[in-house]
């Protein structure tokens, strides 16, 4: 394969914005791909916005490393993305706090 189809026509910014708005937002490719049409008039296959956000992976790896080994030294991890208030949970996991000498993750701040 010639050099120049190993390449990406699209600059760093764009793989910013397709990595923040996949990762981030949680744009299905097809919302992505209809996202880059209607905002800035590109073209982008599915495919190739599959490609951006694995060239991108590689700059992420090191700080995964870190969180990954993080969580594996945890003696309890909890994850509630949706925020929603249960009669039978506490009101927003958010809200708990990791014990000082712990390694658990706490939101930023609740220290």
């Amino acid at each position: 394969m010639p050099d120049a189809a190993k390449g990406t026509p699209f600059g760093p910014r764009v793989h910013a914005v397709a990595t923040y708005l996949k990762t981030f937002q949680a744009l299905s490719y097809e919302r992505l791909q209809g996202a880059f049409a209607n905002l800035f008039g590109l073209t982008i296959s599915q495919g190739g916005l599959m490609n951006m956000l694995r060239r991108a992976q590689g700059a992420f790896a090191a700080e995964c490393d870190k969180a990954v080994a993080a969580l594996r030294r945890a003696k309890v991890i909890a994850s509630d993305e949706t925020g929603v208030p249960f009669p039978t949970k506490p009101p927003l996991c958010s809200d708990m706090i990791a014990p000082p000498d712990s390694d658990m993750i706490s939101p930023p701040g609740a220290r």
